[in-house]
């Protein structure tokens, strides 16, 4: 009804079909470590001490990742358990992250709260590097990361000097 140019207001609806397309989003993993500065001595292997690293999404679609990114060439190996038996040596390969000079190394998914690094022998310093923990969609391949930045010092400690006598016997003159 038309009145005086308004049109009268009734309560109506309709049903029609509507198709509507959702894309899979990662949702940021929770990954947390005790200490982002680790220290220990010279040759000394650091525990990470890796206290939380799961899927935040509960839907099973998410698979989970980790990987330790680094630009120090003196990072050296990552421990994946206690009994030394699984080491991730950094210097054998690696793949570039970008264009820089940073490296990514995927480490294993067994029991992470036993990642610990190790640098080259003999070095004494501190280094800085990340643990990335990545959650990615497996219908779509979007990922979502959370990055920790570590910070690791190895404390010099004095070596054995060498001495070398040329014979076992001196002799000499008093004066």
């Amino acid at each position: 009804e038309v009145d005086r140019g308004r049109v009268a207001r009734r309560n109506a609806w309709a049903v029609m079909p509507l198709t509507a397309t959702f894309d899979a989003v990662a949702d940021p993993p929770s990954v947390a470590i005790q200490s982002a500065a680790i220290e220990g001595r010279e040759n000394d292997v650091l525990r990470l001490n890796v206290t939380e690293l799961k899927l935040s999404d509960k839907d099973g679609s998410e698979a989970l990742s980790l990987a330790l990114r680094t630009t120090d060439d003196e990072l050296s190996a990552v421990l994946i358990n206690d009994d030394g038996a699984t080491y991730l040596h950094l210097t054998n390969s690696y793949a570039s992250s970008s264009s820089s000079s940073a490296r990514l190394f995927p480490v294993p998914m067994g029991n992470v709260s036993d990642i610990a690094v190790a640098a080259t022998a003999n070095f004494a310093g501190t280094l800085a590097f990340s643990l990335v923990a990545t959650s990615t969609e497996a219908t779509n391949g979007d990922a979502a990361n959370v990055t920790l930045p570590v910070r690791a010092t190895w404390l010099g400690i004095a070596q054995k000097p060498g001495v070398a006598l040329g014979a076992a016997e001196v002799t000499t003159r008093e004066d």
